[in-house]
């Protein structure tokens, strides 16, 4: 039988000091990879971006992908609502 690979915290130890650093790391990986429409780097079951950036952490193929400074305020836009629309 074949064992399933887990994300854990001691899988992390080596790259980061903190679970904090881990984090922080995670959350602009998951920023990042939302604003560029990448593609995953890891192949995973899951979809969610943050089951994805930890995947990509834990490999070693974590990285930024640039975002085209033309194209980079219609990216920013996550569907929620912009902040124009706040009425003051």
């Amino acid at each position: 039988m074949a064992q399933k690979e887990y994300l854990t915290i001691e899988s992390f130890h080596k790259k980061f000091k903190s679970q904090f650093d881990l984090v922080n790391h995670a959350i602009g990986l998951a920023v990042n990879l939302i604003t560029t429409g990448r593609a995953p780097r890891v192949k995973i079951k899951s979809q969610n971006p943050a089951a994805q950036v930890l995947a990509e952490i834990r490999e070693g193929k974590d990285s930024y992908t640039n975002i085209d400074s033309d194209n980079a305020e219609e990216k920013k836009d996550f569907g929620a609502f912009k902040t124009n629309d706040i009425e003051e």
